[in-house]
């Protein structure tokens, strides 16, 4: 892969009935990826740890504010892999601050050093799966046009090819019904709206969207990555939006 920073939103939200908590949680954060020798990447925060941390442990670990300067870099080097996936090296974590920071938040939560630490490398590891191509399907078949890829009466699943002078997108689309004999569901409609259900303001009832967009520059890397989850029931409505854009 080639070094470079990308730029990360990340959006959890959760509106639930019945006198039930509200709980929200947005970070944005850059990091740095270079490939430092083969099966090792630095992966450097420029900004954002904070939010990046918070976002990581919840809801599992609810955490307050944690002592971080805004121009402070926090380092960790990533194993990948080829057999056996990718982890955060243990000895890149001399650093006493960020193991201060650590047991900070562990504190908060009520957990050990350990749970905080298993919580960021899970999303560490998420973003780079992300940047790295590792969770694009069928990566070798960048064709044009649209085609299903499942179908049944509880869900179908799309894939949608485009491509432009700048690269190549690649957008799937899985759609399903949330069972519920008593209620009924929106299925049908979303069906009928398909992709544009994506930006839509409507609810569908007793539905789940998932979309996912990979855009592709000339090299094959990544440029932008696009996700959008959304479950709607009478009970809850959950949202979960990411997005990824190489900066330089």
């Amino acid at each position: 892969m080639q070094d470079g920073q990308y730029s990360i939103y990340y959006k959890d939200k959760l509106d639930a009935s019945c006198g039930k908590l509200r709980a929200d949680v947005e970070a944005n954060y850059i990091l740095r990826i270079k490939q430092v020798e083969p099966g090792y990447l630095q992966i450097a925060f420029m900004k954002g740890f904070e939010q990046f941390l918070i976002a990581s442990c919840h809801p599992t670990i609810e955490i307050p504010s944690l002592p971080i300067q805004g121009d402070e870099k926090v380092e960790f080097t990533v194993i990948n892999d080829a057999q056996y996936g990718m982890c955060i090296s243990q000895n890149s974590l001399p650093d006493k601050d960020l193991l201060h920071i650590l047991d900070i938040a562990s504190k908060a939560g009520g957990c050990s050093t350990e749970s905080v630490f298993q919580l960021i490398q899970t999303h560490i590891i998420r973003d780079l799966s992300i940047i790295l191509l590792q969770e694009l399907e069928n990566k070798h078949e960048l064709k044009e046009g649209e085609r299903i890829l499942e179908k049944n009466s509880n869900r179908v699943k799309l894939r949608k090819g485009e491509l432009s002078d700048t690269g190549v997108s690649v957008s799937i689309l899985d759609m399903k019904r949330i069972l519920d004999d008593a209620l009924g569901d929106h299925f049908d409609s979303l069906l009928e709206d398909q992709w544009l259900a994506i930006r839509s303001e409507k609810s569908y009832q007793n539905t789940g969207i998932h979309f996912t967009c990979h855009e592709l520059d000339k090299q094959g890397e990544l440029s932008c990555y696009e996700q959008v989850f959304h479950t709607c029931t009478p009970s809850q409505d959950k949202q979960i939006a990411r997005k990824i854009i190489k900066i330089d």
